[in-house]
């Protein structure tokens, strides 16, 4: 269907090529290395072992990128105090109602994780 509709054209990485590092912050990494059951005990969007993969292979993709001139873009969420703008994913979790253990040595869960944090010429 998607072909008959004219898509799915590969479409390259055209002449100005920027990595974009969606997300990759400790709320979603956890603060280390381990089996994702275990991540989400602590960390409860952690997504263990697959995301320090992911960690590993930006680690080395970024520097890459920066040598080239080539932008490096990071986002990260942070919300509302009051929640209003958690939208559905306050009645989507059943975990919503715990109150969360504290977090590993003060960390923002919306922090980059430190392995791969921006530089100051990244956006």
């Amino acid at each position: 269907m998607f072909a008959a509709a004219g898509y799915g054209t590969p479409a390259g990485f055209g002449e100005r090529p920027a990595l974009l590092i969606v997300d990759v912050n400790y709320q979603f990494c956890g603060d280390r290395r381990e089996p994702i059951l275990q991540a989400i005990e602590r960390w409860r969007n952690a997504c263990g072992e697959a995301a320090w993969d992911a960690v590993d292979v930006i680690a080395r993709l970024a520097p890459a990128f920066r040598a080239r001139g080539l932008p490096v873009i990071y986002t990260t969420g942070a919300g509302r105090s009051d929640g209003w703008d958690r939208g559905g994913w306050q009645w989507k979790n059943a975990r919503n109602a715990e109150r969360p253990p504290p977090l590993p040595d003060g960390l923002d869960p919306n922090s980059i994780v430190s392995e791969i944090a921006p530089l100051p010429q990244d956006i």
